[in-house]
C-alpha cells in the first residue's frame, strides 16, 4: 500500500479544481479510491463541476427556478432528472430557502403539491403512473390526488 506525503494531497486537491478525479488519478498515479476517501475526509474538494454533462448556465438556471418551483416543474421546464437535480442539491450546486413539501402531512412530506399533478393529469393524455413519474411520486399519490380534487377536498 503505498504512502502519500501532505504535498501528495495538496497536489491533488491543486489539480482536482482544474479536472475531474479521474483524470487527477492519472496525472499523480493516485488510485480514483484514495482520492475519494480524502475528498470524503475534506482533504480535498473543488467548486468546479466535473462530473456532469450539463453546463455551469443550466445548473445556474436551475438554481435560480428552484425558488420559484418545486424540482418536479424544474426538471421537466430543464429536460434534466429530478435524481440529477437532487444530486446538484446534495453538492450544493443548487439550493433555495423555499419549503416546498408543504409542512406536515400525516408523518409524510409532500414532494410536491398536488394542483400541478392534478393540472396534468386531466389535461394531458398520461397515465397516472406516467405524471406520478415526472413528479418523482407514486402513482397512489397521483391516484390520491385525483380522488380528493373529485371528492372536492383540495
Amino acid at each position: 500500500m503505498p504512502t502519500y506525503t501532505m504535498s501528495d494531497v495538496q497536489e491533488a486537491d491543486r489539480l482536482y479544481d482544474q479536472m475531474p478525479m479521474r483524470d487527477v488519478a492519472e496525472e499523480t498515479g493516485i488510485s480514483k479510491s484514495t482520492l475519494s476517501n480524502w475528498k470524503r475526509q475534506g482533504l480535498i474538494d473543488t467548486e468546479a463541476k466535473h462530473n456532469t454533462k450539463y453546463s455551469a448556465q443550466q445548473i445556474s438556471r436551475a438554481d435560480e427556478l428552484w425558488d420559484s418551483m418545486p424540482l418536479p416543474q424544474v426538471s421537466e421546464l430543464l429536460d434534466v432528472p429530478v435524481r440529477t437535480l437532487r444530486h446538484w442539491s446534495m453538492e450544493g450546486w443548487i439550493n433555495t430557502e423555499v419549503d416546498w413539501n408543504g409542512g406536515y402531512t400525516g408523518g409524510r412530506s409532500k414532494i410536491c403539491s398536488p394542483e400541478p399533478v392534478i393540472e396534468m393529469y386531466f389535461q394531458s393524455d398520461l397515465t397516472m403512473m406516467e405524471v406520478a413519474r415526472s413528479y418523482g411520486i407514486s402513482r397512489s399519490t397521483v391516484s390520491d390526488y385525483v380522488r380528493q380534487y373529485r371528492n372536492g377536498e383540495l
